[in-house]
């Protein structure tokens, strides 16, 4: 295994690179040798060895290089935005929001943990065919127990690294560029400006194509689960950071309504590279903070609150939504503190 490690390499437009196959053909011979001795001794020494392996030096391996790509991509990030230096050169002009060495990396880890999965299963059946003693069954169970750790600290491992990758692609210029404009855009708005803002998107429509622009290549670079993964936790981010400007800021109806719009197109976006992964429940809160900055009257919320919400499920409290309507200036204190939520 460790020459495997050694002599590891990323083959053009692989997904992952060759220790991942390597190893695992490895192991899933020694065990199927051990296994098939009919030998409960020797098939439980087998296999705890290899729990033991992939449990210590392969998770090691693993986030070893993941880590390295990791730190790579971070201060490469962080180069490209102070706009300095060979390097910063370098990584704005490759334009890509997520390095194919961390693709690499993720999907290593992510695949490792499902060949530990599957080998998991193949030796629990083995181990029902060559061992018909339930005692001898129920030992070698406790033995393949190592496995399960092993693919539950690389799936940690990949929850976690996939965190960083979502930072690693909000640095993206052209993504950081639209988050700032949305940070900074007026919602206090006149009918002229907000007829501006509808021929000429302040910030909405940039981001939407600057995420679309980062996340296409990467569902040919990633494994399903972590383009998934990559893509929801991005949203989710950028969901978070949008409801922080907006918590921040003053609106009128027609600021309100800009938001709206904008709100929409940004999650028409997503939903669009997403497939079937659970988007719109990302942005669930800051669309219905929109919904709300969208009234025209105060005790129009009632139309869609309790009885009234219908297919709605709210991810605001009552007191949140008061805090929402505060922001509209148009809206009066009294008016809001009178609601019966």
């Amino acid at each position: 295994m460790r020459k495997a490690i050694d002599i590891d390499e990323t083959p053009p437009e692989a997904l992952t690179s060759s220790m991942v196959d390597d190893v695992f053909f490895i192991l899933q011979k020694c065990t199927h040798r051990a296994v098939s001795s009919r030998n409960v001794q020797c098939a439980c020494a087998g296999m705890n060895h290899v729990g033991a392996l992939l449990g210590n030096e392969y998770r090691e391996a693993i986030s070893a290089k993941l880590d390295a790509a990791m730190l790579r991509a971070e201060q490469a990030a962080r180069v490209a935005q102070r706009g300095s230096g060979d390097e910063g050169g370098a990584a704005a002009k490759t334009g890509e929001a997520l390095p194919q060495a961390v693709a690499v990396a993720l999907n290593n880890a992510d695949v490792s943990a499902d060949y530990i999965q599957r080998l998991f299963g193949v030796l629990d059946e083995a181990c029902a065919s060559y061992y018909p003693s339930t005692a001898d069954r129920e030992r070698m169970r406790t033995v393949l127990a190592d496995m399960t750790a092993a693919e539950q600290a690389l799936r940690a491992l990949s929850a976690s690294a996939l965190e960083r990758a979502r930072e690693v692609a909000l640095a993206h210029a052209p993504i950081k560029a639209s988050l700032a404009a949305a940070a900074a855009c007026d919602y206090v708005l006149s009918e002229e400006r907000y007829a501006t803002n509808e021929r000429s998107d302040p910030w909405a429509l940039p981001l939407a194509a600057a995420l679309e622009a980062a996340l296409t290549p990467m569902a040919d670079s990633l494994t399903q689960t972590n383009y998934d993964g990559v893509l929801l936790s991005l949203a989710e981010r950028v969901a978070a950071l949008l409801e922080g400007y907006i918590l921040g800021k003053r609106f009128n109806q027609l600021g309100g309504l800009q938001l709206d719009r904008e709100i929409r197109t940004v999650v028409q976006a997503l939903s669009a590279l997403a497939g079937g992964a659970p988007l719109r429940e990302r942005f669930a809160r800051v669309s219905q903070i929109a919904t709300v900055l969208n009234l025209e009257r105060v005790a129009e919320i009632i139309d869609y609150w309790g009885d009234n919400a219908g297919a709605i499920t709210w991810r605001l409290s009552p007191q949140e939504i008061k805090r929402v309507l505060a922001l509209r200036k148009d809206f009066s204190e009294h008016s809001i503190q009178a609601l019966q939520l």
